[in-house]
């Protein structure tokens, strides 16, 4: 958060932790972003206008498809990006899916940013893995394929920047759907079930058997 404004959306993972050790994790988080920003605010305040800095609004940018036609970032956008993500983050831990909170982020920004740089897409296809590998703990990453061929793929298949602006929204829209509402894999029932197939297949167990069937 010291470094990037928009590294907000991923506060909602304090919640993730234990409710007794929410305040401690809550001030240290504080304490050492005021630790980091303080010599900027003592030493050169107006170094905090860099805040208000203003992009191009792109004409593949979902925010374009979305109506917004200001010719820069509008005023109202980067607050808004940040309370978005932080409510999908909220709503994913609330729901016990934590591991999407890095992607619900990325979402919100590309959904909301007018630009289209390619590492905002990154962030997102980090988000996929982390989505893939931790939440979902599959071998083969499907949702980062999907990313991946969706965002990057119609770069070069798709010249009408307004259709990929719709694409992108429509990522958006649906790997959120998906990883807060979606099914999620139950592997701590797999493991269950496959050992309670070893230990009824166990020596023990087939002498048990074997005695009763003699009776």
């Amino acid at each position: 958060m010291d470094s990037k404004p928009t590294a907000p959306a991923f506060l909602p993972l304090l919640l993730a932790l234990p409710r007794r050790q929410w305040l401690r994790a809550g001030l240290w988080c504080a304490g050492l972003v005021a630790l980091a920003w303080l010599p900027f605010l003592l030493g050169a305040p107006q170094s905090f206008a860099a805040a208000e800095f203003a992009i191009p609004n792109q004409p593949a940018s979902a925010l374009r498809w979305l109506g917004v036609d200001d010719p820069q970032t509008p005023a109202w956008d980067r607050p808004a990006q940040a309370l978005l993500s932080l409510v999908l983050g909220c709503v994913a831990v609330w729901r016990g899916r934590w591991p999407a909170v890095v992607l619900l982020g990325a979402n919100a920004r590309i959904a909301l940013d007018p630009s289209v740089y390619t590492y905002y897409t990154a962030s997102v296809l980090l988000g996929t893995l982390l989505w893939d590998v931790i939440g979902q703990r599959r071998l083969v990453p499907w949702w980062s394929w999907i990313g991946l061929i969706t965002l990057y793929g119609t770069v070069f298949v798709v010249p009408d920047d307004a259709a990929r602006g719709l694409i992108r929204m429509g990522f958006v829209v649906i790997s959120t759907a998906y990883v807060l509402f979606g099914p999620v894999r139950d592997r701590r029932r797999r493991r269950f079930l496959s050992r309670g197939g070893r230990a009824s297949a166990s020596p023990a167990n087939v002498a048990g058997r074997e005695s009763c069937e003699k009776y």
